[in-house]
């Protein structure tokens, strides 16, 4: 959550010319790589026209130089460094992101560049994709915004119509045999890929997905489905249409997931269960015991609050929820701030 509010501190500053500086390392980047390169960066802005704009591009370089050579090496996840004038005040942040950085940035702007960073709060669920028809297949995952091929096939099945001697009857039989043996396949292997993911969506033609779920896809991944839509293409291609049809979907499962977390606490709380507590003082003496489990924060709570409830679940190994007042829930939420579902009775 702290970067959460870091970032949205960041958004919030502009710069009156293109002088804000935004640097990300990444992970395993070299330092003496590093200074290197901003150094590079600082010899060209040396070419800046405007004088103001020059001095003030340089003068975010030299500040952002300074600070890594106090370090002995860069942070394990890299680094995002942003600096610049704001107003008259020479702002300065360095973050270590929660996750490994895998490109390197330089940007000047009028703005910081915090896109990358944004991303890592995305949620990290992983959606299992799978597309088919009677001839092709893919199966992928769906991580953040990032779409894996896992596995793609063709299969055998001849098309509908034929010429030769054999009858229309028998063809359609061995047709019909294929079919069975193809869907069982991909069966088999969504199975074993899909397994561990939080979701599932499915598409192709709507006969084919149809009679594969129906009749072959097993009963645990079933229960897995979110969507399944008609899509153009069984093949790569075809995961990215099938995703960019379910946007609204995938965005309801966040949101419906968040939802019941704060249903079930309602609904406790009216049975008057002793498993939940609520209330920043009640929530930190359950994490202080190891008590807590599942804990609910709503974003109206202060940042000083969140950060110490945050601390202590990070602990005492319990998970943190942030509940957001978008929706009727959350906004009845807010006026318990802060809940938990215990792990015993305190």
């Amino acid at each position: 959550m702290e970067l959460k509010e870091l970032i949205e501190e960041l958004e919030k500053l502009k710069g009156r010319h293109t002088e804000l500086v935004s640097v990300y390392l990444p992970s395993g980047y070299d330092m003496a790589k590093a200074l290197e390169f901003l150094e590079s960066e600082k010899a060209t802005a040396r070419n800046i026209q405007s004088k103001t704009v020059r001095n003030h591009v340089i003068d975010a370089l030299e500040k952002i130089l300074l600070e890594l050579r106090k370090l002995r090496g860069l942070p394990p996840n890299g680094v995002a460094i942003f600096c610049g004038y704001v107003g008259d005040e020479l702002k300065f942040y360095m973050i270590e992101p929660p996750e490994p950085l895998r490109t390197k940035l330089y940007r000047c702007d009028k703005e910081f560049m915090v896109k990358p960073l944004k991303e890592m709060l995305e949620p990290k669920k992983v959606y299992g994709l799978l597309v088919l028809d009677t001839k092709n297949m893919a199966i992928g995952l769906l991580k953040g915004k990032a779409i894996i091929t896992l596995k793609e096939m063709e299969s055998i099945v001849p098309p509908k119509t034929h010429k030769g001697g054999m009858s229309q009857q028998r063809y359609k039989r061995v047709r019909e045999g294929l079919i069975r043996d193809w869907y069982k396949k991909v069966a088999s292997i969504a199975r074993k890929l899909l397994k561990d993911t939080d979701g599932i969506l499915i598409g192709g033609p709507a006969e084919s997905y149809k009679a594969f779920v129906d009749e072959y896809l097993p009963s645990d991944l079933k229960e897995k489905i979110i969507a399944m839509k008609s899509v153009c293409y069984t093949n790569e291609y075809g995961l990215r249409e099938l995703v960019d049809k379910c946007k609204e979907e995938l965005k309801e499962e966040e949101v419906m997931k968040e939802k019941k977390l704060v249903e079930d606490f309602f609904q406790k709380l009216a049975r008057g269960d002793e498993l939940i507590t609520y209330g920043y003082e009640e929530v930190k003496r359950a994490l202080l015991n190891g008590a807590a489990e599942v804990v609910l924060v709503s974003e109206k709570v202060e940042r000083d609050k969140r950060k110490e409830i945050e601390k202590l679940a990070k602990q005492t190994g319990a998970s943190v929820n942030l509940i957001s007042d978008q929706t009727h829930e959350g906004k009845q939420f807010v006026n318990y701030q802060v809940a938990a579902f215990l792990r015993f009775k305190l």
